[in-house]
């Protein structure tokens, strides 16, 4: 007993007819918006096709201009073919284009699908071919990282374009789903140096779907490859974003760096007695008037609280670094202690007034450093008790 192809009826063969219009160089993605072959993926560099029923031996078709079957229209060459192909509901169609005219080499772009085959009439398959990852590139949109100002409190934007040739060097501009040439899926994911992971960028993506960094499995259907990230007044060290692919075809991946940017450095200081007799200030940077607080009497404490947006706080919750002079001034003068970002002044016996200095680092790439100067006085409290008489 004859078994029918797969999908199909026993020996019942009926016409197949494709359609594929080719870019040539300055074409763009509307120019092949209408016909059987979907405008994802055709290279410009595509020279041949191959077509397959049910796993048999491959039918290839040449597509130059002057082809049979072919003409070209100046920034296109359109093709259309027909072949004989199995009866069925679901014949298993393969596809694949070649910058070769004979079908041989790595294959720019391919699928197999399931497709409907009727008796009696010629049949138009309509395809999406998915390209195939030769190599990648990532860049900065305009050639150079965005520059960002220190302690900008505002929404500042970059861009990332992620730029995918096919084996031929064309860039692909419009694709199904990325692919390796034997068909396995490719995806691309883009991940940063930043400390802790945390995604202290908002990646808002076209065609990437990149929600933060690490690794974010889907390949997406560009045109157009972009990675736009968004800062907000925050800290960030100097910053290298990373794209990698799945199927490992470029194995150091494509990297790119941003320089570093800073969050606004603040120093808060805060009095710790009890009897909350000396008032609470702000630190100022140097070159600004020292921020003041008062002491009672020998041992009383204030605290130099510094601060940095975006990097002290969460996600990050950073450390830095840093060293405290001792304060100068006052009749016996007073300590200062601590480190990294919090320090105690504690008050000696004294009348006089004085300062204390900090200088501080946030050990981010470069190295952001202030100096945060608090001054001191003392309060005089008399208590009169008073007398007695008889």
């Amino acid at each position: 007993m004859e078994c029918p192809p797969l999908g199909g009826a026993p020996g019942r063969t009926a016409q197949a007819q494709i359609t594929v219009v080719i870019p040539r160089g300055s074409a763009t993605p509307s120019d092949r918006s209408a016909e059987s072959v979907r405008p994802t993926y055709i290279s410009t560099n595509t020279n041949s096709i191959s077509i397959a029923f049910n796993g048999g031996t491959p039918t290839v078709f040449a597509m130059t201009d002057t082809s049979p079957g072919c003409s070209g229209t100046g920034s296109a060459t359109k093709c259309t073919f027909a072949v004989p192909a199995p009866v069925g509901t679901s014949v298993s169609t393969a596809l694949a284009i070649y910058q070769s005219t004979n079908g041989t080499g790595t294959p720019l772009a391919l699928d197999t699908q399931n497709v409907a085959i009727a008796a009696g009439i010629v049949n138009n398959i309509s395809f999406t071919l998915n390209p195939v990852v030769a190599s990648y590139s990532l860049a900065w949109e305009g050639g150079s990282p965005p520059s960002f100002s220190v302690d900008d409190s505002s929404a500042q934007t970059g861009t990332l374009l992620l730029t995918v040739l096919d084996p031929s060097g064309a860039t692909v501009i419009a694709p199904g789903s990325y692919v390796t040439s034997n068909g396995s899926a490719v995806t691309f994911s883009v991940s940063d140096s930043l400390p802790n992971s945390a995604p202290y960028t908002t990646y808002a993506v076209s065609g990437l779907a990149f929600t933060g960094s690490g690794t974010q499995p889907d390949a997406g259907s560009p045109p157009s490859n972009t990675i736009a990230f968004t800062y907000k007044g925050l800290s960030i060290p100097q910053t290298t974003f990373t794209v990698t692919d799945s199927a490992n075809i470029q194995a150091a991946g494509s990297s790119v760096t941003l320089p570093a940017h800073y969050g606004a450095m603040t120093a808060t200081v805060t009095c710790n007695e009890a009897v909350d007799v000396c008032s609470n200030a702000t630190g100022n940077t140097a070159g600004g008037t020292a921020g003041s607080i008062s002491f009672v009497q020998g041992g009383d404490t204030a605290t130099i609280a510094v601060a940095e947006t975006g990097w002290t706080d969460a996600p990050y919750s950073q450390s830095g670094g840093g060293t405290g002079g001792s304060c100068t001034g006052g009749s016996a003068g007073s300590t200062l202690s601590g480190t990294f970002w919090t320090w105690t002044v504690t008050a000696n016996t004294g009348d006089n007034p004085g300062t204390c200095r900090v200088d501080i680092f946030d050990n981010l790439s470069p190295d952001q450093s202030e100096t945060i100067n608090v001054s001191y006085t003392y309060e005089q409290i008399v208590i009169d008790r008073g007398h007695r008489t008889r």
